[in-house]
């Protein structure tokens, strides 16, 4: 007994994580004019000396920053993993900002949070593998993302103010061929703003799964992914207007897109113009992969969608006082006596805790 257990414990040590990385304070680089948090928690202010720029604080410390300065919730050329970043924009004015590290450097959970501020470069929940900021290597590891050196496990990134210049985009992950796991970007119905292009994935490079939920502001163009690749992507508008809107990628002629399911909703707000996009080769349209789910009146206009992979919905709405609750179901659906029994029993039962019944 003791050796299996002796056994057991050799294997499981077989398993470990790689060394995390310990918060550190956050450092100015001025040759890559950008700051790296280390994984310390950090928020961005207005600068109290009237200086153009942004103080950047921490518990225990702060250090003020000129506007054309990038910040980084990671590391720079450290592939010792940091467990968690956290990046929360108040006020000043920054150009980037980036969930995870810069070249080698390792994310468990990056999160971005922009409620003020001016930001006149890009904000990304992932990591950053070429930044144009920088002089230093660019990696490259042929394409396969099992082998990338910037890497993020989960990007949360939310937009819920700020002002954003008119060449600012949004992507819940990395930048050049970075690899990001997960990523989620929310624009919230707070935002009033304007955004260029609010993207699932990354700027190129490679993500798993990626979801967007577009609840305000205007955005020129909302994409599953940019010059790159990502699994499955689904990207909810409620009370966002979006000009165009792409189930996968804008697409150029390049090699990007979703690979396996690509999914557009559209449940309040308006969008102008929605297709699926570019799949995977140049030319390539992402009919097979991609589905559209609007409530009818929030699209003006769809194309190349297939038709079985279209469906128009309209909302049903529940009132019991001052309580309201909406439901999409498709367009034309007609109930049955015992499909609306059933239903009515359903919703009965969750009423009953609150001693509701609804009646008609």
């Amino acid at each position: 007994m003791k050796k299996k257990l002796l056994f057991v414990i050799a294997a499981c040590a077989l398993f470990l994580p790689a060394t995390v990385f310990a918060a550190a304070d956050p450092t100015y680089d001025e040759e890559v004019k950008a700051v790296f948090a280390n994984g310390t928690p950090i928020t961005v202010e207005e600068r109290t000396d009237g200086e153009a720029g942004a103080l950047i604080k921490w518990e225990g410390g702060e250090l003020a920053v000129p506007a054309n300065t990038s910040v980084f919730g990671g590391s720079h050329d450290n592939a010792t993993k940091v467990e968690s970043t956290s990046i929360t924009v108040n006020g000043g004015t920054l150009y980037n900002i980036f969930g995870g590290g810069l070249h080698k450097s390792y994310v468990g959970t990056a999160r971005v949070t922009v409620t003020g501020g001016t930001i006149n470069g890009n904000i990304q929940g992932g990591g950053a593998s070429s930044y144009a900021g920088s002089t230093c290597h660019q990696p490259w590891y042929d394409g396969d993302k099992e082998n990338a050196t910037t890497v993020v496990d989960e990007a949360i990134v939310t937009i819920k103010g700020g002002n954003l210049s008119s060449a600012t985009d949004v992507f819940g992950a990395g930048e050049g061929i970075s690899y990001t796991k997960k990523a989620t970007l929310t624009i919230t119905k707070e935002f009033t703003g304007n955004i260029r292009y609010a993207t699932a994935g990354g700027s190129n490079g490679y993500t798993d799964d990626a979801k967007v939920f577009a609840n305000g502001g205007k955005i020129k163009v909302l994409q599953a992914v940019n010059r790159g690749f990502i699994e499955t992507s689904e990207m909810t508008v409620d009370g966002a207007e979006v000009e165009k809107a792409y189930a996968s990628a804008e697409g150029d002629d390049q090699e990007l897109g979703v690979t396996d399911s690509a999914k557009l909703v559209v449940i309040s707000g308006k969008v102008g113009y929605a297709a699926p996009g570019q799949k995977g080769n140049p030319g390539q349209k992402a009919n097979e992969i991609s589905t559209i789910v609007y409530n009818d009146g929030t699209v003006t206009t769809v194309e190349d969608f297939d038709e079985d992979a279209t469906t128009v919905t309209v909302t049903l709405m529940l009132i019991a006082g001052d309580e309201k609750q909406t439901i999409q179901i498709p367009k034309g659906t007609v109930f049955t006596d015992e499909e609306l029994k059933a239903m009515i029993e359903e919703i009965n039962n969750e009423l009953a805790a609150d001693n509701l019944e609804w009646v008609g």
